[in-house]
């Protein structure tokens, strides 16, 4: 369909591809677009790609992780939106493919859950440009994914922003808060309320 002829031209413009930002918000892609364009990716033409907005396009666990084989041959990719898309259990596959450049990623209202937020923890000391997590909306975070956030937070100083509103914190935002503050972060820098 539409995300095959896409790919297609996207793989027209090898071997010197000019694509540096793709932004498709609300195309409704699904996997299959995410197949195709990880298949394009992993050809390189994602190789000068800087900047990927996939927000709202219905991509799920096998999209993200088609996504996460792809985006490996990114190493320029700086920010990566995937809000809005059901992504659940493939968000850590798709974090596996980003590499150290990472200024942003957005992966709000994206059914991701405490394994996901711990995952992507996890990362943030690969990521040292990170300056900006957002995980907002995702109801299935609870105290373990804040705590994972909370305690990566301690090692990451680029992250000036880890947003978690609308995680469970289960009520230890106060301790939480503590955790940071006595491991010298400004608790401004999480927010879960």
């Amino acid at each position: 369909g539409d995300s095959q002829a896409l790919a297609e031209g996207l793989e027209n413009s090898l071997p010197d591809p000019p694509l540096e930002e793709l932004g498709m918000w609300g195309c409704k892609i699904g996997d299959s677009g995410s197949f195709a364009l990880a298949k394009s990716l992993h050809a390189g033409v994602g190789v000068n790609l800087q900047t990927l907005l996939l927000d709202e396009n219905d991509i799920s666990a096998a999209g993200a992780k088609a996504l996460g084989a792809g985006l490996k041959w990114c190493g320029k990719l700086r920010e990566l939106g995937v809000s809005k898309n059901p992504l659940g259990k493939g968000f850590a596959h798709l974090l596996s493919g980003l590499g150290p450049g990472l200024v942003m990623l957005d992966a709000s209202e994206a059914d991701i859950d405490d394994a996901g937020a711990a995952a992507a923890a996890s990362k943030l000391r690969s990521w040292p440009s990170l300056r900006t997590l957002r995980l907002f909306g995702n109801l299935l975070i609870g105290p373990f994914g804040c705590e994972a956030v909370a305690r990566a937070l301690l090692g990451a100083p680029s992250v000036k922003l880890a947003d978690l509103k609308g995680a469970n914190h289960g009520g230890e935002w106060v301790r939480l808060k503590k955790v940071l503050t006595d491991g010298g972060v400004d608790p401004v820098r999480m927010r879960v309320e």
